[in-house]
């Protein structure tokens, strides 16, 4: 609760100092937002699949250890090694993948915030000068914009933390859901 809360406390606080000068807070902030929640929504297939994979590779793993004198007895084991690289080969691709499309956020999110930061001492520079604003006004909106910023990459490291955690938990809830198709007996 502390970052959504940090982000809307400073944008309440920069609006309350200056609104003209806040206003960058209300182009920037909404586009960010809205990009979380588009990554979260891509993050969250692809961590379903890389769930899928590990899956897969540890089905092969199960099998070959519950296998393994027949693995030995018909020299099978070139065939279990290659089967077991090509499936955490795929876990591997799909785990880059996902992590690689994730570790976006943050850049992103930086360059959107710090592009603010550049607009808000754009801005502020032409409002000191006509006397509509002063130095420590511009200077708090430049800290609240950091605020809002380290704000932002907590939601942003929550919202891939919980795209994992979703992914997880909907494969448990899979694995808890399947019947048993052994029964005990009445007597």
């Amino acid at each position: 609760m502390r970052a959504p809360l940090l982000v809307v406390g400073g944008l309440v606080m920069a609006f309350l100092l200056h609104a003209q000068l806040a206003f960058v807070f209300a182009v920037t902030v909404p586009i960010v937002l809205v990009f979380l929640i588009w990554m979260m929504r891509i993050a969250g297939p692809m961590f379903k699949k890389v769930q899928e994979k590990l899956d897969a590779v540890n089905n092969v793993m199960q099998e070959n250890l519950v296998g393994m004198r027949l693995i030995k007895a018909y020299l099978r084991r070139g065939y279990e090694i290659a089967r077991f690289t090509s499936s955490s080969e795929q876990l591997r691709q799909k785990t880059v993948t996902a992590l690689r499309t994730v570790e976006l956020t943050m850049p992103i999110i930086l360059l959107l915030m710090n592009v603010t930061i550049m607009a808000i001492l754009w801005f502020g520079y032409g409002h000191v000068n006509q006397g509509n604003a002063s130095v420590g006004q511009v200077v708090a909106l430049i800290n609240y914009a950091m605020r809002i910023t380290m704000a932002l990459s907590m939601v942003s490291m929550i919202i891939m933390i919980f795209s994992r955690a979703q992914a997880s938990a909907e494969r448990v809830s899979d694995v808890l859901s399947i019947k048993d198709n052994l029964h005990d007996s009445e007597e």
